[in-house]
């Protein structure tokens, strides 16, 4: 995992380098928002990971994963949020 300071330098950096669809969660499988498809988890695989986190009274962790496809030309971004107290 790699911490890296600047959310949108992390996501324009990946875009670059053909991470340009976007994956969310749902019931337990990725959703390829692009494309409205549903892709199971053994179908992917993150191939890298930044964590984004700010101290305040508030915890707010972000986590951008670089996902790619294992047997096609597949690549994008899940983004994840955690804030609790």
């Amino acid at each position: 995992m790699e911490n890296i300071n600047d959310k949108s330098e992390t996501i324009i950096n990946l875009q670059k380098r053909g991470y340009d669809q976007d994956f969310v969660l749902t019931n337990g499988n990725f959703l390829w928002v692009q494309r409205g498809e549903v892709i199971p988890f053994d179908n992917l695989e993150v191939a890298n990971t930044y964590c984004f986190q700010k101290k305040t009274k508030i915890k707010n962790q972000c986590v951008i994963y670089a996902i790619r496809a294992i047997h096609e030309d597949l690549k994008g971004i899940l983004m994840t949020y955690d804030n609790s107290l």
